[in-house]
């Protein structure tokens, strides 16, 4: 039966002429990599890693980060890919709660990381990338080191299709992370979906800009079935990238809406050859529809939509090339749409108590695929509030019209999308009221321009206590992540409540909601 493990060995070997990556001047091949990551697999199994032992790979974008993911394929082990975006107080909770032996991480982290090892009991091992400026602490594991010193004997294990492979960790309404378990088969089908409904062609070249720990590292493993290159960067400048889209000539285009948004306001929009791109895909947030349609002046008509969650890796629904076209053509409401299922997914729409909803009638969105979840780590309650015969409760709210296209209403559980980040409202609200002057506070997504949501607090002071927006903005960047703080606070005398004397964040919301297009929020 099929595995993640099966799929990418026979593409490795198939291609290993092709270069699979890209790096600023760097160029690996399939066959590189494939040597390498057998390597580093072996120098694993070599400090007492073994089969269903957990690793941490806390890297941004390059080579070493998917030598560490192919390494952790061939081998058994479960990879626990971590954000190095994250604050670190979330970081020390993954490694904890996965019981991760050993970390995989940027120099930057090396610090933190051995402050951290003794105590967190599972972490026997720290990996550290050099940089050429100054030697590894002594109790640092060299990447490089390991590479040379592994053997290049194929890993001689054959894996199950129900055994998990990688742990990927959400938040939750409470703000702490969640494992979400996928296995070898999940992985494996996730592929080839990707392949089939993303429209990645043979030869194709990518550009990937976000992090390879989350989506974009999906979309490259189902681009390596096809024998595709990807030109990675460390992070986003649009500048850079309309510069390497006429360079490279690359084919295909993984974007969040801000980086979109970004790219259609940089001067150079004007000035680059844009024809070599075929595909656009675009997701993580939800788009206006007045700057899709400037994007497809722009880009021309190469735009898929994606809808998804991690507990079923990026693809629920997708908004197709077909799809746009009809929206130009005829309905162009359609472009308020997340699209339809795709193949390997099943969508229904459910009422409060489970019962399943006709056409055009709101309810929570249920999803169900060959890739979705096994379940949430260690949490065998969340797991059965969350999985309902095989079907995950996504958490988001909408309705299926009588085409089956899906209609985005609402985030049940607050969740705010900034930049294709998820912020967890719960989250900074705590945060924002470790101030000593704040009585009460209430996070909600406002609608931005360039980000999709923007996070907005609206606080309630102690009585006589005082404190200005930008003092509570400075605190909040103290404890949370770039991304997490608010972009903007308001003062209120009262903070409004609902007859159980709850937070009402649906009033708070309405004044910036209610001229918007598309209504998630």
């Amino acid at each position: 039966m099929l595995t993640e493990k099966m799929v990418i060995e026979k593409a490795l070997h198939r291609y290993a002429d092709r270069v699979l990556m890209k790096f600023v001047d760097r160029e690996i091949t399939y066959g590189e990599f494939d040597r390498l990551s057998t390597r580093f697999a072996n120098a694993l199994y070599d400090l007492g890693l073994k089969p269903g032992d957990r690793i941490v790979s806390l890297m941004l974008n390059k080579p070493e980060g998917i030598i560490t993911t192919l390494a952790i394929i061939k081998s058994g082990l479960v990879g626990v890919m971590v954000n190095p975006l994250l604050a670190k107080s979330d970081i020390e909770y993954i490694i904890r709660d996965s019981g991760a032996r050993a970390v995989a991480a940027d120099f930057w982290f090396l610090d933190f990381m051995r402050e951290k090892k003794g105590d967190i009991k599972s972490l026997e091992h720290i990996i550290g990338i050099p940089t050429g400026e100054e030697p590894l602490p002594e109790d640092v594991h060299n990447f490089e080191n390991l590479l040379k010193s592994g053997s290049d004997k194929r890993i001689d294990v054959d894996p199950e299709p129900d055994d998990l492979l990688f742990l990927a960790y959400t938040g939750g309404t409470t703000g702490m992370p969640k494992g979400v378990m996928l296995t070898q088969y999940n992985l494996a089908t996730n592929a080839v979906s990707h392949t089939l409904q993303l429209d990645i062609r043979d030869k194709e070249k990518l550009l990937l800009m976000t992090p390879l720990v989350h989506a974009a590292g999906v979309i490259f493993m189902g681009s390596m079935l096809k024998g595709a290159t990807s030109v990675v960067t460390p992070g986003f400048d649009a500048g850079q990238a309309l510069e390497l889209i006429e360079k490279e000539r690359i084919t295909w285009l993984w974007v969040v809406p801000t980086m979109l948004y970004r790219m259609l306001d940089h001067p150079k929009i004007r000035e680059v050859d844009l024809s070599s791109i075929n595909t656009v895909v675009y997701g993580a947030a939800p788009m206006s529809p007045a700057r899709l349609r400037e994007a497809i002046e722009a880009f021309g008509d190469v735009f898929i939509q994606i809808y998804g969650q991690v507990e079923n890796p990026n693809l629920i629904t997708t908004l197709s090339k077909d799809d746009h076209r009809y929206a130009a053509e005829e309905k162009e409401d359609l472009l308020k749409s997340a699209g339809r299922p795709v193949f390997m997914c099943q969508v229904k729409i459910v009422d409060s108590e489970g019962k399943e909803l006709g056409p055009n009638e709101p309810g929570v969105i249920m999803a169900k695929s060959p890739y979705t979840m096994k379940g949430y780590w260690n949490l065998p309650e969340k797991t059965k509030e969350t999985m309902v015969d095989g079907w995950v409760l996504t958490g988001d709210v909408g309705y299926l019209d009588e085409e089956g296209y899906l209609y985005l209403i609402d985030r049940a559980k607050d969740m705010i999308v900034s930049g294709g980040y998820n912020v967890y409202s719960t989250k900074v609200e705590q945060a924002i009221q470790e101030h000593p002057a704040v009585a009460m506070a209430a996070v909600i997504a406002v609608p931005d321009p360039d980000w999709g949501e923007a996070v907005k607090a609206i606080v309630q002071l102690k009585p006589g206590a005082k404190a200005t927006p930008e003092e509570l903005v400075e605190f909040c960047a103290e404890r949370l992540a770039k991304y997490e703080k608010p972009k903007s606070v308001d003062i209120v005398d009262a903070l409004p409540l609902t007859v159980l004397g709850k937070v009402n964040k649906r009033a708070l919301r309405e004044p910036y909601w209610k001229d918007q297009e598309r209504k998630i929020h």
